[in-house]
């Protein structure tokens, strides 16, 4: 089967579950402002839940994937829990691996294996409280006396506290860490903001990195080592230097550009010419078509997920890891080449009579020098990404799978010397 058709199958995999919200191998629950598993109520399967406020209570013998502005499991999840929103509460059972990202997040409940954290908080700083309708989300990180880790635990966040127990090894990287864990494996901290209660216990080596040593227990660890951060304090460079670096390295890109060009116009020239010819007979069209699928595959990657999740449930992992790749490869290498086409397309609006070399290299020339500039070449690059991206959709969708004629005025390809 094609990939254009297991896209396309995906796509209707999406409209089935926006619509019904339910499939045939897993739960789905979308478009709810409250979703509530009560404490008698069982979910034999795997449970997507996309909603406002999360709320398990009840049981659920699979996966938990949940994703809101509130998510708090007071139940029990038999497998893995994906969880991702402002505020995340576990003061129930998540029987395997559980990851979390979050502002802030609050564990007070047992975790069978390991345990991943991505939380936010300000070291040294107020975190103001993030407030959702009539909830109140501390942002930071905390794990509660209570909590039993089975596994490991690796902890990426702003600031916040570690207690409870593990079973394992904990790695820690924090603007501001307050230990009070007891870990039966070795711990790694990296903070400029260590403290150490008399609580905290590591039955192997404790290790920390930061600018300077820090004044820890001695009965924390059999053995404390310490690992000073270095600033590698940076040379002042001079305006000459700043631009010279920044003209040879302006030269280099447009260098790989004219290699580029000169080889796609001289064995793929459909593959530039044909989306700059839409994109200069409908540029509105591939504009708000390249917008629509930058954002729904790039800035909202949950579509892009879905699509692979999707995939995977009703045809497989290989047929989902051929979806991933391919999507993946198509919008890097648009990123990458999107220069080529929407060069060409204003190489020929600027010099129509120019052969097209020519005005590939022109056009090129113009999108590189400004996607250099600070600040502005942002946003041209981005331009350029979403124009090229929308073009070539376009042109593809156009064709049908099929050679289709050039909308652009017929030419002679350019590329050996001599010719």
């Amino acid at each position: 089967m094609k990939l254009r058709t297991w896209f396309i199958m995906g796509l209707i995999g999406v409209l089935l579950f926006a619509i019904t919200g339910t499939a045939a191998a897993a739960s789905f629950i979308g478009d709810q402002e409250v979703y509530h598993l009560k404490a008698d109520q069982v979910i034999r399967d795997d449970l997507y839940v996309g909603a406002n406020e999360i709320i398990i209570d009840g049981t659920v013998e699979g996966d938990l994937f949940a994703a809101g502005s509130y998510v708090e499991i007071n139940g029990t999840v038999t497998g893995d829990l994906f969880a991702a929103a402002a505020g995340v509460n576990i003061s129930g059972v998540v029987a395997d691996d559980a990851r979390v990202a979050a502002a802030g997040v609050e564990i007070s409940g047992t975790i069978g294996d390991d345990l991943f954290i991505g939380a936010g908080g300000m070291a040294g700083g107020f975190s103001a409280p993030i407030t959702l309708d009539n909830r109140s989300i501390a942002q930071g990180l905390f794990i509660r006396p209570a909590t039993e880790v089975g596994g490991d635990l690796f902890v990426g966040a702003g600031a916040g506290q570690i207690a409870g127990h593990v079973a394992g090894d904990l790695y820690a990287g924090m603007g501001a860490v307050t230990l009070s864990a007891v870990v039966d494996g070795d711990a790694e901290l990296g903070s400029d903001a260590i403290t150490v209660t008399d609580e905290a216990r590591v039955a192997g080596e404790l290790r920390y990195a930061s600018s300077q040593a820090q004044s820890l227990p001695s009965a924390v660890a059999s053995k404390i080592v310490f690992e000073q951060i270095v600033a590698v304090e940076s040379q002042p460079v001079s305006f000459w230097q700043t631009a010279l670096s920044w003209t040879w390295r302006t030269v280099l890109i447009l260098a790989g550009f004219l290699l580029l060009g000169w080889l796609g116009l001289r064995y793929m020239p459909q593959a530039i010419r044909g989306p700059a010819g839409v994109l200069r007979h409908e540029t509105g069209k591939s504009a708000v078509t390249g917008l629509l699928a930058a954002v729904g595959l790039i800035f909202i990657p949950l579509v892009t997920i879905l699509l692979i999740v999707l995939m995977a449930i009703f045809w497989g992992g290989f047929p989902a890891a051929v979806l991933g790749l391919a999507l993946f490869s198509l919008l890097a290498l648009t990123w990458i080449f999107s220069p080529l086409v929407t060069g060409y397309w204003l190489g020929r609006l600027v010099l129509p009579a120019q052969t097209p070399l020519v005005a590939l290299l022109t056009g090129v020339a113009v999108v590189v020098i400004l996607g250099r500039l600070p600040v502005l070449g942002g946003f041209v690059y981005l331009i350029s990404f979403v124009l090229a991206l929308g073009a070539i959709l376009v042109h593809r969708m156009g064709r049908g799978g099929t050679p289709a004629p050039e909308k652009i005025p017929a030419e002679k390809v350019m590329p050996v010397p001599g010719d």
